[in-house]
């Protein structure tokens, strides 16, 4: 996953295994100075709960994505499938990398 900018315009890549890439971006690019990015992911399955739980029903659910520009959403968008695997619960985004 990436979240960058580009031509001013706040951008987030998804790529789900290599099955499919979902993207988007914001429509305006931001005016000078500083601001507040964010990204937010909200899960349609179980989440830990299909762990914990031994619910398989939980995996690969569906997600809606959020980008933010100080605070006002400014994209979002629904992924139809999310990775049906745990991934490293230390992983984050490797900032400038």
């Amino acid at each position: 996953m990436g979240f960058y900018l580009l031509k001013g315009k706040p951008v987030y890549v998804w790529n789900l295994l290599d099955l499919k890439r979902v993207h988007w971006e914001g429509p305006d690019a931001l005016l000078p100075g500083k601001h507040t990015l964010e990204f937010d992911f909200k899960y349609d399955g179980l989440g830990f709960a299909t762990l914990a739980f031994n619910n398989q029903s939980g995996l690969a659910k569906a997600a809606r994505a959020f980008s933010r520009v100080d605070g006002k959403v400014v994209a979002t968008q629904k992924m139809e499938h999310t990775i049906p695997v745990v991934l490293l619960w230390d992983e984050t985004f490797d900032i400038g990398r």
